[in-house]
C-alpha cells in the first residue's frame, strides 16, 4: 500500500507572534520540508505554506502541505531589539523591479550577521529593483528620546553605481511614509558594516509607528543588508 503524507500541527495555525506552531509529519523513512528541514518536526512562528515530501520504507513518496498565519496586531513597545533569528511580524514588500529582502546568514561580500540572521538584499544582481523591509508595529508612548540603531553592510566595488538603501518612517501604521536618511552602498573602504543611529525626537509619545527599510538596487555588484551587529 503506499503510504499517505499529512501534516499535523500541535495547535492552531493562526496565532498571534511571537507564539510559534510545531507541524508532524508523522514516522516515515525520510522527510523533506520546503524549509530544508529533514526532520519528522519543524517548529515555526512565521507565516508561510509549509511542505513536506515524505518517503517511506518502500521507498515511495507521497507531499503534505500545511498554511500558517502568524497576526501582528500587537504593538512592541521600546526598548525593542530583534537578531532577526525569524522574520517575525517583519513584512517584505515588493515595490518594483527584480529583487527583495530575504533572511540570510551570507552575503556578497562575505561579511556575516554578528548573531541570529540578517536582511539582504541582493542587489548585486538586482536592476531596477526596489523592496522594503517594515517593522512590526511600534509604540513609543512613554518616551522621551526614541532612537533608531541600525548596522548597514557596505562595500567599495563600483564608484559609478549607487545602491542605495532608504530609511522611512510611518506614523499612521504603514499607511503613508516619511523619508529620514539613505545610506550608499557605495564606500571609499573595504566591506565592512556600519553603524547608523537616527534621532527619532520628532516622533517621541506617538503609537503606531513603523519603520521602512527601502532598498535601491541598481545591480552594482555586491549585495546590501541589514542586522543588529
Amino acid at each position: 500500500f503506499r503510504s499517505v503524507a499529512s501534516i499535523t500541527a500541535s495547535g492552531p495555525t493562526t496565532f498571534n507572534f511571537p507564539d510559534s506552531v510545531t507541524l508532524d509529519a508523522g514516522t516515515f523513512a525520510s522527510y523533506l520540508w520546503s524549509t530544508g528541514a529533514t526532520t519528522e518536526f519543524i517548529t515555526t512562528s512565521n507565516t508561510g505554506t509549509y511542505s513536506v515530501t515524505v518517503t517511506d520504507g518502500n521507498g515511495c513518496t507521497d507531499m503534505a502541505s500545511q498554511d500558517v498565519t502568524v497576526l501582528c496586531a500587537t504593538h512592541s513597545t521600546l526598548p525593542y531589539f530583534t537578531d532577526f533569528t525569524v522574520q517575525g511580524c517583519w513584512e517584505v514588500n515588493h515595490v518594483s523591479g527584480t529583487g527583495d529582502w530575504a533572511l540570510g546568514t551570507t552575503m556578497i561580500p562575505a561579511l556575516a550577521p554578528a548573531s541570529g540572521e540578517m536582511f539582504v538584499f541582493p542587489s548585486s544582481n538586482a536592476l531596477a529593483g526596489v523592496s522594503q523591509l517594515i517593522s512590526p508595529l511600534l509604540d513609543f508612548t512613554g518616551v522621551a528620546e526614541p532612537v533608531l540603531n541600525y548596522h548597514f553592510a557596505t562595500d567599495n566595488i563600483d564608484t559609478a553605481v549607487y545602491d542605495s538603501t532608504a530609511v522611512l518612517i510611518s506614523t499612521d501604521g504603514g499607511a503613508t511614509y516619511t523619508f529620514l536618511r539613505s545610506a550608499l552602498r557605495k564606500r571609499t573602504t573595504g566591506p565592512s558594516w556600519n553603524n547608523f543611529a537616527i534621532d527619532l525626537l520628532p516622533y517621541a509619545g506617538q503609537s503606531n509607528i513603523r519603520i521602512a527599510f527601502e532598498a535601491h538596487g541598481l545591480g552594482g555588484g555586491k549585495d546590501m543588508a541589514i542586522d543588529d551587529r
